[in-house]
Protein backbone atom coordinates (compact mmCIF):
# COMPACT_ATOMS: atom_id res chain seq x y z
CA UNK A 1 0.00 0.00 0.00
CA UNK A 2 1.32 3.79 -0.66
CA UNK A 3 0.46 6.37 1.03
CA UNK A 4 -2.21 7.77 -1.55
CA UNK A 5 -3.70 4.58 -0.76
CA UNK A 6 -4.19 4.67 2.71
CA UNK A 7 -5.24 8.59 2.35
CA UNK A 8 -8.13 6.88 -0.06
CA UNK A 9 -9.05 4.11 2.35
CA UNK A 10 -9.28 6.73 5.24
CA UNK A 11 -11.60 9.20 3.43
CA UNK A 12 -13.65 6.19 1.88
CA UNK A 13 -13.96 5.22 5.41
CA UNK A 14 -15.39 8.36 6.67
CA UNK A 15 -17.81 8.44 3.85
CA UNK A 16 -18.88 4.72 4.72
CA UNK A 17 -19.86 5.83 8.15
CA UNK A 18 -21.84 8.90 6.67
CA UNK A 19 -19.29 11.52 8.65
CA UNK A 20 -19.43 14.77 6.72
CA UNK A 21 -15.54 14.70 5.40
CA UNK A 22 -14.71 18.32 5.23
CA UNK A 23 -16.26 21.74 6.51
CA UNK A 24 -14.94 25.21 5.77
CA UNK A 25 -15.90 28.30 7.31
CA UNK A 26 -15.10 31.10 4.68
CA UNK A 27 -13.81 34.69 6.29
CA UNK A 28 -15.68 37.54 7.36
CA UNK A 29 -14.40 40.12 4.83
CA UNK A 30 -15.86 39.84 1.50
CA UNK A 31 -13.06 40.55 -0.46
CA UNK A 32 -11.04 37.57 1.44
CA UNK A 33 -14.03 35.47 0.77
CA UNK A 34 -14.04 35.82 -2.77
CA UNK A 35 -10.60 34.63 -2.96
CA UNK A 36 -10.85 31.74 -0.76
CA UNK A 37 -13.88 30.81 -3.21
CA UNK A 38 -11.34 31.47 -6.37
CA UNK A 39 -9.81 29.15 -4.82
CA UNK A 40 -12.20 26.46 -4.03
CA UNK A 41 -13.12 26.59 -7.45
CA UNK A 42 -9.88 25.56 -8.96
CA UNK A 43 -10.92 21.88 -7.49
CA UNK A 44 -13.88 20.18 -8.19
CA UNK A 45 -14.76 19.02 -4.91
CA UNK A 46 -17.66 21.27 -3.61
CA UNK A 47 -20.50 19.51 -2.68
CA UNK A 48 -22.97 22.21 -2.43
CA UNK A 49 -22.90 25.85 -2.48
CA UNK A 50 -26.35 26.17 -1.19
CA UNK A 51 -25.72 23.39 1.18
CA UNK A 52 -23.95 25.18 4.29
CA UNK A 53 -24.39 25.75 7.65
CA UNK A 54 -24.91 28.77 9.51
CA UNK A 55 -23.08 28.98 12.81
CA UNK A 56 -22.59 33.04 14.68
CA UNK A 57 -23.56 33.60 11.21
CA UNK A 58 -20.80 32.40 9.55
CA UNK A 59 -21.29 30.18 6.34
CA UNK A 60 -19.22 26.38 6.86
CA UNK A 61 -19.54 24.85 3.37
CA UNK A 62 -19.20 21.04 2.90
CA UNK A 63 -15.93 20.31 1.02
CA UNK A 64 -15.31 16.58 0.16
CA UNK A 65 -10.82 15.26 -0.55
CA UNK A 66 -10.29 15.24 -4.12
CA UNK A 67 -7.13 13.91 -6.25
CA UNK A 68 -5.00 16.32 -6.92
CA UNK A 69 -4.07 17.41 -10.71
CA UNK A 70 -0.87 19.64 -9.86
CA UNK A 71 2.60 18.31 -8.49
CA UNK A 72 4.08 20.81 -6.08
CA UNK A 73 7.59 20.33 -6.26
CA UNK A 74 9.51 20.33 -2.78
CA UNK A 75 12.84 20.56 -4.25
CA UNK A 76 13.13 23.88 -2.91
CA UNK A 77 13.03 23.13 0.31
CA UNK A 78 14.90 20.46 0.16
CA UNK A 79 18.22 22.93 -1.02
CA UNK A 80 17.30 25.62 1.51
CA UNK A 81 16.96 22.81 4.49
CA UNK A 82 19.83 20.70 3.10
CA UNK A 83 18.09 17.22 3.58
CA UNK A 84 16.33 14.89 1.12
CA UNK A 85 12.16 14.58 2.33
CA UNK A 86 11.31 11.29 2.13
CA UNK A 87 9.07 9.87 -1.25
CA UNK A 88 5.93 9.19 1.58
CA UNK A 89 6.07 13.10 2.44
CA UNK A 90 5.85 14.41 -1.47
CA UNK A 91 3.10 11.65 -1.75
CA UNK A 92 1.07 12.89 0.88
CA UNK A 93 1.65 16.54 -0.27
CA UNK A 94 0.76 15.78 -3.92
CA UNK A 95 -1.91 12.84 -3.93
CA UNK A 96 -5.06 15.09 -2.44
CA UNK A 97 -6.69 18.25 -1.41
CA UNK A 98 -8.08 18.49 2.14
CA UNK A 99 -8.77 20.44 5.41
CA UNK A 100 -8.80 17.27 7.86
CA UNK A 101 -6.86 14.14 8.92
CA UNK A 102 -7.49 13.64 12.42
CA UNK A 103 -8.10 10.80 15.09
CA UNK A 104 -8.42 10.89 18.55
CA UNK A 105 -4.78 10.86 18.99
CA UNK A 106 -3.25 12.79 15.77
CA UNK A 107 -4.10 15.37 13.11
CA UNK A 108 -1.94 15.66 9.84
CA UNK A 109 -1.22 18.60 8.26
CA UNK A 110 -3.91 20.06 5.76
CA UNK A 111 -3.78 20.13 1.57
CA UNK A 112 -5.63 23.07 0.65
CA UNK A 113 -5.20 25.06 -2.47
CA UNK A 114 -5.06 28.32 -0.24
CA UNK A 115 -2.21 27.47 1.57
CA UNK A 116 -0.05 25.25 -0.35
CA UNK A 117 2.60 24.36 2.13
CA UNK A 118 2.68 27.01 3.99
CA UNK A 119 2.18 25.43 7.33
CA UNK A 120 4.57 22.28 6.61
CA UNK A 121 7.58 25.74 5.73
CA UNK A 122 6.49 27.16 8.76
CA UNK A 123 6.62 24.52 11.11
CA UNK A 124 9.77 23.27 9.92
CA UNK A 125 11.76 25.84 11.33
CA UNK A 126 9.35 25.45 14.79
CA UNK A 127 10.64 21.75 14.42
CA UNK A 128 14.09 22.08 14.39
CA UNK A 129 13.80 24.74 17.61
CA UNK A 130 12.07 21.83 19.37
CA UNK A 131 14.46 19.01 18.37
CA UNK A 132 17.18 21.26 19.94
CA UNK A 133 15.41 22.04 23.00
CA UNK A 134 14.77 18.58 23.74
CA UNK A 135 18.27 17.48 22.82
CA UNK A 136 18.04 15.53 19.82
CA UNK A 137 20.05 15.30 17.05
CA UNK A 138 17.23 14.02 13.82
CA UNK A 139 16.68 15.90 10.30
CA UNK A 140 13.07 15.65 10.84
CA UNK A 141 10.10 17.62 9.11
CA UNK A 142 6.67 17.88 10.62
CA UNK A 143 3.56 15.96 9.24
CA UNK A 144 0.99 17.22 11.69
CA UNK A 145 0.97 17.73 15.48
CA UNK A 146 -0.59 15.69 18.80
CA UNK A 147 -2.19 16.81 22.12
CA UNK A 148 1.23 17.53 23.49
CA UNK A 149 3.40 18.53 20.59
CA UNK A 150 4.56 17.98 16.91
CA UNK A 151 4.34 14.93 14.64
CA UNK A 152 7.55 14.81 12.59
CA UNK A 153 8.96 12.00 9.82
CA UNK A 154 12.83 11.69 10.19
CA UNK A 155 14.49 11.67 7.53
CA UNK A 156 16.61 9.28 6.98
CA UNK A 157 14.83 6.13 8.10
CA UNK A 158 10.94 7.77 7.39
CA UNK A 159 9.22 6.56 11.15
CA UNK A 160 7.19 8.83 12.54
CA UNK A 161 7.42 10.44 15.64
CA UNK A 162 5.91 12.91 17.99
CA UNK A 163 7.95 15.78 20.08
CA UNK A 164 6.75 16.54 23.33
CA UNK A 165 8.51 20.06 24.08
CA UNK A 166 7.16 20.01 27.69
CA UNK A 167 8.79 16.48 28.94
CA UNK A 168 11.61 16.81 26.95
CA UNK A 169 10.84 13.32 25.08
CA UNK A 170 10.56 12.25 21.51
CA UNK A 171 8.22 9.23 21.27
CA UNK A 172 8.27 6.30 18.17
CA UNK A 173 4.64 6.30 17.04
CA UNK A 174 5.11 4.45 13.12
CA UNK A 175 7.38 3.20 10.96
CA UNK A 176 6.08 5.05 8.38
CA UNK A 177 3.37 7.92 7.04
CA UNK A 178 1.14 5.08 5.31
CA UNK A 179 1.59 3.16 8.48
CA UNK A 180 0.27 5.99 10.64
CA UNK A 181 -2.63 6.67 8.49
CA UNK A 182 -3.74 3.34 7.76
CA UNK A 183 -3.60 3.65 11.98
CA UNK A 184 -5.49 6.43 12.83
CA UNK A 185 -8.98 5.34 14.46
CA UNK A 186 -11.82 7.56 13.24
Amino acid sequence: MSVTKALESYFAHLKHLNRVLQVIELPRDAEQQAEMIQKLNMTPQLIDWDSCRIEDGVKHYLWNPVRKTVFHDLSSYEKEWKLKIPSSVKEYFNSYWFIDIFDAAFQLIPVVPWDILGTFYNEYYDVQLELEEIGIEMQAIPIGTHEYGRVVVNCQDEKIYALDPESHECYFVATNLESLIKNMQI
